[in-house]
């Protein structure tokens, strides 16, 4: 058990669990789209008793209507346990590619489980996918988020991680190739992703000293600083997308680039705009950076 990376503490329940697991069958495409079908009805039915008035005072054709819809989503939650009981083996296979992250087996095996009921949640048979392929987004989502929230002190937005995880197994590759620091931008062309993800991704391996200037030997390893100096390198590309004016206004509103923070009037004054005009700029702005995804991680709980 230890390629799993697991605690001997755990090796008798993980030993439990798999042995488990060759009681569920696994499905057939036919098998999958019937119990996708019963999950379907199960779900309708269920909505429909749960906008249904009180069971007082009631016709009988209505009870009997009313315990038709009850079975029926009893049937559909059975299909539902059915799909998930059918795809655990396909989240053990998953789970144990993700070792050695700072999470035992058991742990990301419960989080891809996650993953899995949230694919049988959101399956739609009708398209003509196939659940495995469908599915296995949804699991390697989960156990990309459980290792970025529970491996790390401070959360990590799990692109960010994503991408940190890419930019540090291709920089490694590129100094043996170059014999040298690969530059930002060889990074970018060969991972694919823009200059600002991975200067983004290399700030959390940063020593961020403009936010620590007292000693700048020390090395922080605080993720609270390097998580707010990877804020600000996003932050700044965002900022790119506005025009010089609303640029100004965030800038002198909010204290930006070293520039004291100004009241709404003091920024007026400056800009030679009414304070109404400049008010209507900072909230145009402000929209545009809240819809921005690069920064709409940062605010995820």
């Amino acid at each position: 058990m230890a390629e799993m990376d697991c605690d001997a503490a755990d090796v008798t329940g993980l030993v439990a669990y798999l042995r488990d697991l060759g009681r569920h069958d696994l499905l057939s495409p036919d098998e999958v789209y019937e119990l996708s079908s019963w999950i379907e009805a199960g779900v309708l039915a269920g909505e429909r008793l749960a906008r249904a008035a009180p069971s007082e005072a009631v016709a009988p054709e209505e009870q009997v209507e009313r315990a038709d819809l009850a079975a029926l989503a009893e049937l559909g939650e059975a299909a539902r346990r059915r799909m998930i009981e059918g795809n655990l083996r396909l989240v053990v296979s998953l789970a144990k590619r993700y070792t050695g992250k700072g999470l035992s087996l058991l742990d990301l095996i419960q989080e891809g489980n996650i993953g899995l009921m949230r694919a049988v949640e959101r399956f739609d048979y009708k398209l003509g996918h196939r659940f495995s392929t469908y599915a296995i987004w949804w699991i390697r989502q989960a156990l990309g988020r459980a290792i970025s929230d529970r491996s790390r002190l401070v959360r990590m937005p799990a692109q960010a991680y994503v991408d940190a995880g890419r930019v540090a197994v291709v920089q490694r590759e590129l100094i043996q190739r170059l014999e040298r620091e690969p530059t930002i931008e060889e990074l970018a062309r060969a991972t694919s992703l823009t200059v600002a993800r991975v200067e983004r991704a290399l700030a959390w391996k940063l020593r961020p000293e403009p936010l620590d200037g007292h000693d700048s030997d020390q090395v922080i390893d605080d993720e609270t600083l390097l998580q707010r100096a990877a804020l600000r390198r996003d932050l700044h590309c965002q900022l790119e997308f506005l025009d010089d004016l609303k640029q100004d206004v965030l800038r002198l509103r909010y204290g930006l680039h070293n520039t004291p923070q100004s009241s709404l009037e003091e920024t007026a004054e400056y800009l030679s705009l009414p304070p109404a005009r400049v008010r209507s700029l900072e909230l145009e702005a402000l929209r545009h950076l809240r819809k921005a995804p690069g920064l709409r991680e940062y605010a995820s709980p």
